[in-house]
């Protein structure tokens, strides 16, 4: 078994450079085609330009008429791609060209490649692609030693998360940050506490919590795009997958990135939110609200994605969850404001309008009042030029990021710090407690 008292963990990934394809496959395998099997000698990898995605590419075995079979066979809907040691995959053809150097095919695999459906492993092995530049516990590497590593634990389960130990002298976070590009930042490594067999579909809702997780702390979408499971040493059952990932972007969130405890409360909590069909539903929708509130997109698009986001947290919270005593009929007539107004004074989340507006502040009733009116001039447009500053129209947007930060943690039952984006200048290691919890209690 590995030593993972304090070694940082190593990846045979972690030789790929930015952008650059993962190959988890290369030889020979064939696409099936009807009752038809073409030869193929090529890759399988995983793309991140110009889409992340699993492609093939390789030449066709056999002459030229070979090549006009397969152009054929391609008119049938149902292609599927047979790799040796996978299971069968379902594929799209992205191309076909001939030439000097053999007839070339490449493709999109519709889903992940697996190995087999299930089996019993000692421990699973994946890689993070674009998670940030976070601190946490010592590890070392060699003489190298430095702050990387989270440990995570729900029940019988235990996580660890390292960054990646040659982040320094390779400079990843700036070459990320320039090239707004993909990399593996972290490598992980989990098992459970008794270090028994455990089935891989076992541990498929503690991948997903951990990558909702982490994608809500970077505020766009990370991906876990390898995991290996391992017998005896040796690797028996791997999955590769191209989830929902974005381009990297060094944004601002709630997430301290000095303090990796965060992650580590905060995870066996995302765990049992998610245990719920239900709220497992509303999360990943307001991860993508979110995450849509840090994209390039302009500021009015990301205002209103953060008012769905909130409106669906005060619904669920307060009426489907029975949170309050306010009946749905009474809910309902209730207006944007009152209904944020009920849920932020829940967690005890200040109300009024922050020093950001200095000029506006005194135009409205307090900040939910401010956020809505907003919101509402964006879908609902008027003569009235109130938020004609672009400085104005991005304080708005971070009011409501802060307020949908704050309930998502709230509703999660955090107790930690958080940086809070409304005290600028924002400054990486000061943070302050969630307003419902104080140092006392």
């Amino acid at each position: 078994m590995i030593n993972l008292e304090n070694i940082a963990l190593e990846s045979s990934f972690l030789e790929y450079d930015i952008n650059e394809p993962i190959k988890i496959y290369t030889g020979h395998f064939t696409i099936e085609v009807a009752d038809d099997f073409f030869e193929i000698l090529g890759e399988v990898k995983i793309a991140f330009l110009p889409k992340a995605r699993l492609i093939f590419e390789g030449a066709i075995s056999g002459n030229l008429s070979k090549l006009f079979e397969f152009e054929k066979a391609m008119k049938s809907n149902n292609m599927m791609i047979n790799v040796p040691g996978f299971m069968k995959s379902e594929v799209l053809i992205s191309g076909i060209t001939d030439g000097s150097k053999g007839n070339k095919v490449s493709g999109i695999l519709k889903r992940s490649i697996l190995t087999s459906a299930e089996t019993k492993v000692n421990r699973m092995e994946f890689t993070v692609v674009n998670f940030v530049n976070d601190l946490g516990r010592r590890i070392v590497h060699g003489r190298f030693k430095f702050s990387g590593r989270t440990k995570l634990k729900y029940k019988d389960w235990e996580i660890i998360l390292d960054k990646r130990y040659d982040y320094s002298n390779k400079k990843i976070f700036d070459r990320l940050k320039n090239s707004g590009g993909y990399l593996i930042t972290h490598v992980g490594y989990l098992k459970r506490v008794d270090d028994k067999l455990f089935d891989t579909k076992e541990v498929e809702p503690l991948i997903s919590g951990l990558y909702w997780l982490l994608s809500f702390s970077a505020g766009r979408h990370v991906a876990i795009p390898t995991l290996e499971g391992y017998h005896n040493e040796e690797v028996i059952w791997s999955k590769y997958q191209v989830p929902l990932i974005d381009g990297w972007t060094n944004n601002i969130t709630w997430f301290p990135k000095q303090k990796s405890p965060s992650l580590e409360h905060l995870f066996p909590k995302v765990i049992e939110k998610q245990e719920d069909p239900f709220w497992n539903k509303v999360l990943w929708e307001v991860l993508s609200w979110y995450s849509q509130a840090h994209s390039s997109s302009i500021v009015e698009n990301k205002v209103v994605s953060v008012q769905v986001a909130l409106e669906t947290l005060a619904w669920v919270y307060l009426i489907v969850d029975r949170k309050s005593n306010i009946s749905k009929s009474k809910y309902k007539y209730m207006n944007a404001a009152e209904k944020f107004r009920e849920i932020l004074s829940r967690f005890s989340i200040d109300l009024s309008i922050p020093k950001l507006f200095i000029d506006i502040k005194d135009n409205y009733d307090d900040g939910p009042h401010l956020f809505t009116v907003f919101r509402n001039k964006i879908v609902h447009p008027t003569r009235e030029l109130d938020f004609d500053n672009p400085i104005d129209k991005l304080h708005v947007l971070y009011l409501g990021v802060w307020y949908l930060e704050l309930l998502t943690l709230g509703i999660l039952g955090y107790e930690g710090s958080y940086v809070n984006r409304l005290k600028v200048p924002i400054i990486e290691g000061v943070y302050e407690f969630v307003p419902w919890k104080t140092r006392d209690n």
